[in-house]
């Protein structure tokens, strides 16, 4: 289930909120009323939050901006809460900026959503899908077996993810002939096709000790940040590149 942002811009007082009900700004002609209600949304409707809000979730940061307007910022304590609806007074004018940032107890950013929309006073509806920011939960490479004189076989179990299928993550390979020597600043080796639980390296040279870790990375492009190495020397051959 994906956790939704709803972003009601409204010209009506809001009453009844189950949570939050934090108010600012000035009521006026120049600005729009816009109640901001979090939940979760299933992917068969998209029609309004369904309870609750994800538990992980401790706190969100809401920014609005836009030209010719001072930055508004809240934060909302929505622990607990099933939903929240949060009341503002944003000033009309062109492309209004909304951000919204969920995060954990520990400070640690679970979801992001944005969205821009011009506010001219009257009623209107954004909805904001929030991204993920957790990365996959993967225990990494776990076997690693010279097949030939240049090719070595890795396995691994699948990881899991918050919001995308086993069958739509892929794996980082990265290879070293040094123990602890993979850099994870450029480019993988090799890239698996989603869902993949092995993979025969091939190309390698013969009698060559190497060494591999394997990362998941989610349709969100969260990658994991998993360390665990496993090796293997090619065997006696020819090598032939």
């Amino acid at each position: 289930m994906r956790y939704t942002l709803y972003i009601m811009l409204i010209v009506l007082t809001l009453t009844g909120a189950s949570c939050g009900g934090g108010s600012g700004g000035i009521v006026g002609s120049d600005n729009t009323t816009v109640v901001i209600g979090l939940g979760q949304q299933s992917t068969e409707s998209a029609t309004a939050p369904s309870p609750s809000i994800p538990s992980a979730i401790s706190y969100v940061r809401i920014t609005i901006s836009g030209p010719e307007m001072s930055p508004i910022e809240r934060t909302v304590d929505v622990a607990g809460c099933n939903t929240v609806e949060e009341v503002f007074q944003v000033p009309n004018g062109l492309d209004r900026h909304f951000t919204v940032f969920a995060y954990d107890d520990a400070d640690t950013l679970l979801y992001y959503g944005d969205a821009h929309k011009t506010l001219q006073g009257t009623p209107t509806t954004v909805t904001v899908t929030m991204v993920s920011m957790i990365p996959p939960t993967f225990g990494g490479v776990e076997t690693a077996t010279a097949t030939s004189s240049t090719d070595i076989d890795l396995t691994w179990t699948a990881a899991t993810d918050d919001t995308t299928a086993q069958s739509n993550i892929v794996y980082l390979i990265y290879i070293s002939t040094t123990s602890g020597g993979q850099d994870f600043l450029v480019p993988p080796s090799f890239t698996i096709a989603a869902g993949a639980t092995t993979f025969p390296v091939t190309g390698l040279t013969s009698l060559t000790t190497y060494y591999f870790v394997v990362r998941a990375e989610d349709e969100a492009g969260n990658v994991d940040t998993n360390t665990k190495e496993v090796y293997a020397t090619t065997l006696f051959g020819t090598s032939e590149h």
